[in-house]
């Protein structure tokens, strides 16, 4: 990982924070709108939940919120995408 990435990379505590309020009981559709193309994004996030209290090991718990953040990427390539073919 480069200094810039290290930087800049969120830390393990914001994933999980971000996590928890994509599963939150009072999260919505209307809230979160990319959740009814990019369910899976909600299964990462139950998952790293849950291995954080589970106490899971940091770098089982950085793989989930990379799988995440895979997600996320194409989300924004999908956006861009769509805006570029507008």
């Amino acid at each position: 990982m480069s200094e810039l990435e290290w930087q800049t990379k969120p830390a393990l505590r914001h994933w999980v924070r971000y996590a928890a309020d994509l599963i939150h009981p009072k999260t919505t559709r209307s809230s979160y709108p990319v959740l009814d193309e990019w369910s899976e994004l909600q299964d990462y996030a139950r998952d790293l939940v849950k291995a954080s209290e589970a106490g899971a090991s940091t770098s089982t718990q950085w793989a989930i919120a990379d799988q995440m953040n895979t997600v996320l990427q194409d989300i924004q390539i999908a956006r861009h995408d769509k805006g570029a073919s507008r």
